[in-house]
């Protein structure tokens, strides 16, 4: 591992791929134009692309044989990491010129933790980090449609504190880390195939004492999903959710809290239908006990295909 000639330390960047190879070729340009300090490589993991990423001079390139997910590829593309600093990076972000050094030089003074910016998706920003790891209750709450309601109705409130203070995870679409952090955990559990890899390392490295942090005074573009089969994500997310569940010990109390979810959500759709409303009750309530089945069974999406 390096540092370049000005001392600051060398980042490597892995980059997973997956679709069409113009989106990350696009990145790469933009990386190339950033205004650097330091020594940068540029890692590609090919996830077994239906369009394979093209050689490029100067990025390191691993193809995977069959496809696995975002935390593998990630994965066998740190393997070729050579430089202290690991940045995951989706493929569908645009940096601006002065992004790596902005994020660096605002994480440097914190490390070692995972680190994450400010992505920006359309109007949203902020999008990037929470404040506590998922649990069965919260995600019960989240799945009654009445509760939903109400918090929409509500005024929204000013924190009492900034994310930095009190920060439980990052978000995987832009990590930066140590390379050495990232190894001392065995990287990313290769049994996520896609969403919840990226709470589930943060709660690991914060057990062997690397916290996560919010730079929220950096920001990135991130086009939402732009790398990812929109028909396919409720379903991936319905198996990383039990995944996790089961991993940090409340598979049983999540699949209860999201039946009885369903069941609230049917009564109060009846209701809203008997006054009128253009819903269907019965229709919504066999969708979500699809995704409850679907995740409780264990299946594991890369058994579809």
């Amino acid at each position: 591992m390096t540092d370049d000639l000005e001392g600051q330390p060398a980042i490597s960047i892995v980059i997973p791929h997956y679709g069409d190879p113009a989106v990350t070729s696009a990145l790469i340009v933009g990386l190339r134009a950033q205004i650097l300090r330091r020594q940068m490589q540029i890692i590609v993991a090919d996830d077994c692309s239906p369009i394979p990423f093209p050689e490029h001079e100067g990025v390191d390139l691993v193809r995977l044989p069959v496809n696995r997910g975002f935390g593998t590829a990630v994965n066998r593309g740190a393997e070729l990491a050579q430089h202290p600093l690991l940045m995951v990076l989706n493929s569908d972000v645009a940096p601006e010129e002065d992004f790596i050094e902005r994020l660096v030089t605002a994480v440097q003074p914190h490390l070692p933790c995972i680190a994450s910016p400010n992505l920006v998706e359309g109007d949203r920003r902020g999008t990037t980090a929470s404040s506590h790891f998922p649990s069965a209750r919260p995600q019960f709450l989240n799945a009654m449609m009445p509760v939903s309601a109400w918090r929409n109705r509500r005024p929204p409130r000013t924190p009492s504190a900034t994310l930095e203070d009190k920060i439980a995870w990052v978000a995987g679409a832009c990590m930066l880390l140590r390379t050495e952090d990232f190894r001392r955990v065995d990287g990313f559990d290769e049994g996520f195939y896609m969403y919840s890899e990226d709470i589930d390392i943060c709660r690991r490295l914060a057990d062997v004492g690397v916290p996560s942090f919010h730079a929220e005074d950096v920001e990135l573009e991130h086009v939402h999903g732009g790398s990812t089969d929109p028909s396919k994500v409720n379903v991936w997310a319905a198996a990383s959710r039990f995944r996790y569940a089961e991993k940090w010990g409340f598979r049983r109390r999540l699949a209860a809290g999201l039946a009885t979810a369903s069941m609230v959500n049917l009564a109060y759709n009846g209701l809203r239908r008997a006054t009128g409303r253009d819903v269907r009750p019965l229709e919504r309530v066999m969708y979500e006990w699809s995704m409850l089945s679907y995740g409780w069974r264990r299946r594991d999406p890369r058994d579809d295909r």
